[in-house]
C-alpha cells in the first residue's frame, strides 16, 4: 500500500508491506520516504504482524514529530 502524507510540511510517501515467513512470524514494515533538497530521508518501522497495530499509534506520533530543518 502506498499513501501520500507530509513530514514537517514536505511531501512524503508511505509504503507498507508484509514479509511472510516460512519459519516464524511474518513481519510488517512501514517506510515513510521524503526528499528535501538533495537529501533523502527514509524512516522505517518493522514489527511482527501480530504486534504491528499495537505500536502503530506511537510510531505515528513519532513521525508527526519529525523536524527536517
Amino acid at each position: 500500500k502506498k499513501q501520500s502524507l507530509k513530514i514537517d510540511g514536505e511531501d512524503a510517501y508511505e509504503h507498507v508491506v508484509v514479509y511472510p515467513s516460512t519459519t516464524g512470524a511474518s513481519v510488517k514494515q512501514r517506510q515513510v520516504i521524503t526528499i528535501v533538497g538533495n537529501t533523502g530521508y527514509v524512516f522505517t518501522y518493522s514489527a511482527v504482524v501480530d504486534d504491528y497495530d499495537t505500536y502503530l499509534p506511537t510510531v505515528n506520533k513519532m513521525v508527526d514529530a519529525i523536524e527536517l530543518k
